[in-house]
């Protein structure tokens, strides 16, 4: 789903490994402290975005089990879903 976000986490990590050998190359402990810390950005951008994934995998799946009542697995009730109009319900 957020295939977007992965390949540019790939591309950060790629990119500080190259900037890491790069300051090793030159014997520039700057450049290797730079490509270390770009690809633990690029690794947690990857992280992130295997977290929005399964997110969105058991949001979807919350949902599709509530809108599907002849599902043997099917719950009315939701753990975590609130419904947004039971507090509006008032006496009239």
């Amino acid at each position: 789903m957020s295939l977007k976000d992965d390949i540019k986490g790939k591309a950060k990590e790629v990119k500080g490994k190259i900037r890491e050998q790069w300051g090793q190359a030159t014997n520039d402990p700057k450049q290797v402290i730079k490509g270390n810390i770009e690809q633990g950005v690029g690794k947690a951008q990857q992280g992130w975005s295997d977290l929005k994934d399964k997110a969105s995998k058991t949001f979807n799946d919350s949902v599709a089990k509530v809108k599907n009542p002849e599902d043997p697995t099917y719950d009315r009730e939701v753990p975590g879903v609130v419904d947004p109009m039971a507090s509006n319900k008032r006496n009239i």
